[in-house]
């Protein structure tokens, strides 16, 4: 059993907020999504811990086992993440000797990124530690509960991409928001 807030079920190391005007039921959901994404965050920490990788790096390694020779610039927009991060992130992963970096055979401006032999036993670790978290995260809930919190959040997710690529959301037009109450 752990201390919660409020009665909320919410974690100690995330202290409820209030945000006038939403719900408790919507404020205890933030919470837990906020929760469950810094957990799992250092659930993979502590478990790529005992390998001295990072969750990036082993993003990128995932990256480049699906599909070795990438560009730089590609890897960069496949996880999200600036050009110059991706540089820095190489040049650790080149020290340590799991990537080489390599001139395009046809566009000499382009450097493509190769995992070495022992690059590819590291991003086969990380695999194996993501399969790990993944089963600790979801194993133990039934195939119909994971279905319908995948269903939830990507229901979810498409709505924030939607908003996303709305110019007007974010312009203070006054007027109240719509959409406050679930719609299935």
């Amino acid at each position: 059993m752990h201390d919660t807030f409020h009665g909320h079920g919410m974690p100690p190391e995330h202290p409820p907020f209030d945000i006038e005007g939403i719900d408790p039921l919507s404020r205890e959901v933030l919470h837990a999504l906020r929760s469950t994404l810094m957990l799992q965050k250092r659930l993979m920490m502590k478990l790529l811990a005992a390998h001295d990788t990072h969750p990036a790096q082993t993003l990128c390694l995932g990256v480049l086992a699906h599909r070795d020779g990438m560009s730089q610039s590609q890897i960069a927009d496949l996880m999200h993440v600036t050009r110059p991060t991706v540089t820095a992130m190489l040049q650790r992963l080149e020290s340590a000797g799991v990537v080489e970096r390599r001139p395009d055979s046809i566009d000499q401006r382009v450097t493509r990124v190769y995992l070495t032999r022992a690059g590819h036993k590291h991003a086969e670790q990380a695999r194996k530690v993501q399969r790990e978290a993944v089963d600790i995260s979801l194993g133990w809930m039934k195939e119909s509960e994971r279905a319908e919190l995948a269903r939830l959040l990507n229901l979810m997710n498409d709505r924030i991409r939607s908003a996303l690529a709305d110019d007007a959301v974010g312009e203070d037009t006054g007027a109240p928001r719509t959409g406050g109450k679930g719609t299935s």
